[in-house]
Formats: C-alpha cells, structure tokens, sequence
C-alpha cells in the first residue's frame, strides 16, 4: 500500500514539473507588424527602378504632379504597372493593394483575411493622415499603420492599433498621424475578427 501511495506521489509530481516546464516555453514568434514577404518585393522593385533612373534621391517623392520630374513620373509609371501585373488590384486576389496619397480606396475583407495597402511611392511630406471608416459590415475589426523605409526594408508600427466593435455604427473612423514620413512607404493593415464576416471599409491617406 505504501509503495502504491509513493507510486502516485512521484507520478504527480512528476506531472506538475512536465506541465511547469511546457507553460515555461516560449509560445509561438509573433509576427512583426505589417511585415510580410510582399513589402520586401514591393522594396526591391522600387529600390531596382531608383537604381535605373538615378533619381529618386534627388526628389520628394509622393507628390509627382507637384514635381515633374520625368524620372520620378517614370518610376511612378513603372510602379503602378508592376502592381497591375502583381496582384491586378482585383479584390478576388490575395496580397496587397496600392494607394495613392489623396485618393480614397473602397473594398470589403472578410474574415479570415487581411487587406494590406502599401503606398505606391514613399512619401514626399513629412506627416501623413490616416483614416479608415467603416461603411458596412458586421465584423470586429483592428487596424494598424506603419510606416517603412526603403533603404533598410524594416516596417516599424506608428502609435498603436486600433479596433472597430462589432456594433459600431457605419461611418464610424479612425485617424493615425504620421510623422516622420519622409521617404517612407505607409502601410495600412485591415484585419477582421470576426469568424464569418465581413466589414466595408474606406481608406484615405492625405
């Protein structure tokens, strides 16, 4: 009896060590915020294109209109063009979207997928304004910006993220200013949580 009593001893203490160390290990690595192998193609071709034209450098980016400069026209050209044979843009595909500063994108992401816009040229000013708006849809949904520099390729999260409820009424926004934007891409991530729907977004990026 006694050996049965210290059978049973040793097996839960046993137990309790395994369990302490499983709850001891790291859990799964997170991804980094608006890191994903399509921001490093999308770097590269622009990084491929600024080598070509030698120009990019040399002109505040993101504003072609206000600078028209025939280099940076045709690195905008050659980048809308890429994107196109990329990802089509066509809400059917997976990956990315493009934005252009100052024009507002329309869609829909249902849950489990993700929208990821990138901006078709870095910056040309130095602060930017972010606003989502929620224009249907029933999903819980969290939303972030980043910024990235194409020198280094490396995202970095601007201020925290943000959450539309479930309930929370079409016409409902959130705004993220961005400072230090100068020459980087702005990213803006859509995730929606809630299993089985969906929510209808508006994106402008001034």
């Amino acid at each position: 009896m006694k050996s049965q009593r210290q059978s049973l001893v040793c097996s839960s203490v046993a137990f309790f060590v395994l369990m302490a160390g499983l709850t001891a290990l790291p859990g799964p690595a997170r991804a980094a915020p608006c890191q994903s192998q399509y921001l490093d193609k999308i770097i590269e071709k622009y990084n491929g294109e600024c080598r070509a034209l030698s120009a990019c450098w040399t002109w505040r980016m993101g504003k072609l209109a206000a600078y028209p400069s025939v280099q940076m026209r045709k690195v905008g050209v050659e980048m809308s063009n890429w994107w196109n044979v990329m990802v089509g843009n066509s809400w059917a595909r997976l990956g990315p979207r493009k934005f252009e500063f100052g024009l507002a994108e329309t869609g829909n992401v249902v849950t489990p997928g993700k929208r990821t816009f990138v901006s078709l040229l870095p910056s040309g000013d130095d602060t930017r304004t972010v606003t989502i708006t929620k224009t249907g849809g029933k999903s819980r949904t969290v939303v972030r910006v980043c910024k990235a520099d194409p020198v280094n390729g490396r995202p970095a999260q601007v201020g925290s993220t943000k959450e539309f409820a479930k309930k929370a009424r079409n016409g409902t926004s959130h705004t993220f200013s961005v400072t230090g934007a100068n020459r980087q891409f702005i990213i803006v991530e859509i995730i929606p949580k809630t299993a089985g729907r969906s929510m209808n977004y508006k994106l402008m990026v001034r």
